[in-house]
């Protein structure tokens, strides 16, 4: 949600700067920014090096993603304990499965995990066909899944909230260029997540 918003302003602000953006699982980011094959990346503090620098730009809190027509859509506000024994989906991203069991465990809970999808969108679209109960740091603008059916986002008030992170390795300094690029991102970030303009 953050990408295209940057490049689209980098090219009005920042015309002659070229930016080629990756996407990659959490494994392979600390060693892409180690090796130097990327300068910086825009990702959730999990599963770097130590030797990676980290600047918070926000903290998001973890939220259900349900069908309109669940019990606990009615509520404005969930716990994780509302979740336990229910059918979890989650989006199959390396560390984060490991993450929300942690989140479970830390309460003493048990998470049941029906579905493991591909992609956030297609975790939405199972929750949205009704097969279960996503669980997601990443909130869409979005209401409805990719194939238009609706969903509900009901925060999670006891699982506490995660640092999304500008990463670089500390023996690899910003360049002037990669600096100028950073300094838009708090701009570019989600209406809710925002830290100026």
């Amino acid at each position: 949600a953050c990408l295209a918003p940057l490049l689209a302003k980098a090219s009005r602000e920042l015309p002659h700067l070229r930016v080629e953006p990756q996407v990659m699982g959490f494994e392979q980011l600390s060693d892409a920014l180690r090796r130097g094959r990327v300068d910086m990346a825009l990702t959730w503090d999990l599963g770097l090096e130590s030797s990676i620098a980290r600047r918070e730009l926000a903290r998001v809190a973890p939220q259900a993603v349900l069908p309109p027509d669940h019990h606990l859509a009615a509520h404005a506000n969930l716990v994780l304990q509302d979740l336990t024994g229910q059918p979890l989906i989650l989006a199959n991203q390396g560390l984060s499965i490991g993450h929300m069991r942690a989140l479970f465990a830390q309460k003493g809970l048990t998470m049941q995990i029906r579905y493991r999808t591909a992609s956030l969108e297609l975790m939405r679209s199972y929750v949205a066909n009704g097969l279960g109960i996503g669980l997601s740091y990443t909130h869409p603008a979005s209401q409805h899944s990719h194939d238009g059916k609706p969903v509900v986002l009901r925060p999670l008030q006891d699982a506490g909230t995660e640092p999304l992170i500008l990463a670089h390795d500390r023996q690899n300094p910003l360049t002037n260029a990669a600096q100028a690029l950073a300094a838009l991102l708090p701009c570019c970030l989600p209406q809710g997540l925002r830290t100026c303009c």
